[in-house]
């Protein structure tokens, strides 16, 4: 099925079309696959929480912070800035095979040692232990995508389709585990499913590079310590992200353990499909970014974008947030389980930091295309740290719904700082040029 997919949708490679992203009809058909596929990953998070239990959700709650962790710290930053590279430098397949290089080396290292850590030395149980492993090579597996050479060929809804089968097969693995071999061990081979399944797609992507152009194998030394020297600070900004995002998990966990962990897991994949639309909105308008920004001296119309992008993405935001804020104690109490309805005071905070979370990655986008990497450093870093603060206060006192405090609090003194750093870069370049 993949690759008969692969054969269909890989005809005019060579034709660079993201300008049709803006498109309606496009929009409209690249939304419908993605929320298709969303839809289909709310499924699964619902079968998982109802039947594997507050304990094992929650170590699969746990598990997933790993993935999401090293598929970040691998990409270098690159997950922000390869777009921008492809466009505005000269020697795409260069930049793609450079920016493998790093992602494979540094991959490597922090999943090796993630794995040797989570099975010989973090006293965690054997279930928990191979849990963390099989995540851990999930995060690999992520941070191998190549999901910007798909946006920069103007290819996105190709992707999408790559991304609806690794979700309908990983529901597929799951309906079996659940109904036909439920026991203990259910939660471990869910976890090792959603590897497989992820293998299955990126081997797809994979063909899809090789279909559409000449890659060089051998490392471009040159060209991969230029994509290090650029993105050391998106880099390090990432981990700033990381504090806002995942360490607060962490500290919840070790605080009140896996069950409380499983409140916070369950609010966040309810958000992930808002997140989907406005990982989408920023996917389509990426490439645009770069483009107006390669050219400082239209400080007009980089003003007159930043303010169209953001603006559209936080209505398209509410749209969804509005009706999901009534839905969802229905959905939980009828579908899921009366055992989560704690959860519901941690989705609300979440709702809040959602809309400031399409905004951000926008901004993060005008930053970068500004070169402005420095200050998004500066910005992730700070507030990071000021989130680990908070944490450890509000998680004390309010658990679950603490962590999401303090993540919206954090967000939203790095999000205006953000703002108003592009601002004033925009105002410095319209006087220079007046």
């Amino acid at each position: 099925m993949g690759y008969f997919i692969l054969n269909y949708f890989s005809k005019n490679l060579s034709v660079l079309d993201y300008k049709k992203y803006l498109n309606f009809k496009y929009i409209v058909t690249f939304s419908s696959l993605n929320y298709l596929q969303s839809g289909i990953s709310f499924l699964v998070s619902i079968l998982l929480a109802r039947e594997l239990g507050k304990q094992d959700f929650g170590y699969f709650s746990y598990g997933l912070i790993f993935a999401n962790t090293i598929s970040t710290l691998m990409q270098f930053g690159t997950d922000r800035t390869l777009v921008r590279d492809l466009v505005q430098l000269k020697d795409p397949p260069v930049v793609l095979s450079s920016a493998a290089w790093i992602w494979f080396t540094l991959g490597s290292i922090i999943t090796l040692g993630a794995t040797i850590w989570a099975v010989l030395f973090s006293g965690l149980d054997y279930t928990a232990a191979l849990i963390v492993a099989a995540c851990s090579c999930l995060g690999f597996a992520r941070g191998m995508s190549v999901m910007p050479w798909f946006d920069y060929k103007g290819k996105a809804n190709y992707h999408s389709i790559i991304m609806l089968v690794d979700r309908v097969l990983f529901l597929c693995f799951a309906i079996v585990i659940i109904f036909f071999f439920k026991n203990e061990k259910a939660v471990i081979y869910v976890s090792f499913s959603q590897l497989a399944t992820r293998i299955l797609a990126l081997s797809m992507e994979w063909r899809f590079v090789l279909k559409s152009t000449r890659l060089n194998f051998k490392p471009v030394y040159e060209t991969i310590k230029k994509i290090i020297s650029d993105n050391v600070w998106v880099w390090l900004a990432g981990i700033g992200n990381l504090l806002m995002t995942q360490a607060n998990q962490l500290i919840l966990n070790e605080k009140f353990g896996a069950e409380e962990l499983a409140n916070y897991g369950l609010a966040i994949q309810v958000i992930a499909i808002i997140r989907l639309l406005q990982t989408q909105l920023q996917r389509l308008t990426a490439p645009s970014i770069a483009s107006v920004t390669a050219d400082t001296n239209d400080a007009g119309e980089i003003l007159r974008k930043l303010f169209r992008f953001c603006g559209l993405t936080f209505l398209l935001s509410l749209g969804i947030i509005l009706p999901a804020y009534f839905l969802t104690p229905f959905v939980i109490e009828k579908f899921i389980g009366v055992q989560y309805l704690s959860a519901i005071p941690v989705l609300n905070v979440l709702y809040a930091w959602s809309l400031l979370y399409g905004v951000a990655i926008i901004i993060n986008q005008f930053l970068i295309g500004l070169r402005l990497q420095r200050f998004f450093f500066v910005s992730t870093a700070v507030f990071g740290l000021l989130s680990l603060l908070l944490a450890e206060f509000f998680v004390d006192k309010y658990k679950a719904m603490g962590a999401a405090i303090s993540l919206l609090i954090a967000h939203f003194c790095s999000v205006v700082f953000q703002f108003l750093i592009v601002l004033k870069k925009i105002k410095n370049n319209a006087q220079s040029n007046s």
